[in-house]
């Protein structure tokens, strides 16, 4: 009998020890991951999961910057901070100074002008009563020339050569004739440039100019005519020679005070003819 009673004691320990092994076996299954070991015990100061991520934040592993923050309950999101864009704006390129702005003054020239001086020669009373008088250097002028500038020290004066071929004309009268007086200039001379600015320009030039084929003619009371003779004289010029941007820069003006002498001879009679007037001229550059 208590043998009996031995062994079935025996067998409820064995039962008992098998029971708890089960129960076990399940319960360290779920507290660790497949493959890895047991997680090391913590004691209740030790944070909690959630603490250490927040204190991770703040620390030295905090998050890098620029990295996105995350939300929390009740918070609205955060629109990205606007970078502006960079534009390249190219620098400034230096406008090219062409050669015929740098050492202008070689082309054709047309020349218009107004002179008066010189002795008198005739003098005509017109029916208001006022006087016109025909003097030996006076009428208006227009020539086509041209100017060469090829010596230049540096960009800053020229040297050159020019010559012009022109006429001038001048007329008095009334209603019972007219009296007028033609010639034909013809001049040349050196000239230099003086760059005063970019575009602007001293002229002056030095030389001689004779008047070829002068006639003293008229009509009506006074008709007739006589050739004069007209000596070579002294050429003297100054102004300003300015190059406009027309034309791609190739158009210039010339705004000169000309001064000439000279002496006009007819039936063995010679008289002053002086003339000084303003010159407009009109310069091209092929």
């Amino acid at each position: 009998m208590q043998s009996l009673l031995r062994t079935h004691e025996a067998c409820l320990v064995v039962l008992g020890l098998v029971v708890s092994a089960g129960v076990a076996a399940p319960s360290a299954a779920e507290a660790a991951p497949s493959g890895a070991g047991a997680a090391p015990a913590r004691s209740d100061n030790d944070p909690s999961p959630a603490d250490s991520s927040g204190a991770g934040a703040e620390g030295p592993s905090a998050a890098a910057p620029g990295a996105a923050t995350p939300m929390t309950d009740g918070e609205t999101p955060r629109a990205r901070p606007r970078v502006a864009p960079r534009i390249h704006v190219p620098p400034p390129q230096e406008e090219e100074v062409v050669d015929w702005l740098r050492h202008p003054g070689s082309g054709v020239m047309f020349d218009f002008g107004g002179f008066g001086g010189g002795a008198d020669l005739a003098t005509a009373q017109l029916t208001d009563g006022t006087n016109e008088t025909l003097s030996a250097g006076g009428g208006v002028f227009f020539s086509i020339g041209g100017l060469l500038t090829p010596v230049w020290i540096g960009d800053a004066v020229g040297f050159g050569v020019g010559g012009y071929a022109g006429v001038k004309y001048q007329s008095i009268g009334g209603s019972n004739g007219h009296l007028s007086l033609n010639r034909f200039p013809l001049g040349g001379g050196a000239h230099s440039l003086i760059r005063l600015s970019e575009r602007w320009f001293l002229f002056l030039r030095g030389g001689v100019q004779k008047e070829v084929g002068g006639s003293l003619s008229g009509d009506g009371d006074v008709s007739g005519s006589q050739d004069l003779s007209t000596s070579v004289g002294f050429l003297g010029e100054g102004g300003f020679y300015y190059v406009s941007k027309a034309a791609d820069n190739h158009m210039a003006a010339l705004l000169t005070f000309r001064y000439t002498t000279g002496q006009d001879s007819a039936n063995g009679q010679t008289v002053e003819a002086n003339s000084a007037g303003i010159v407009l001229g009109i310069h091209y550059n092929p």
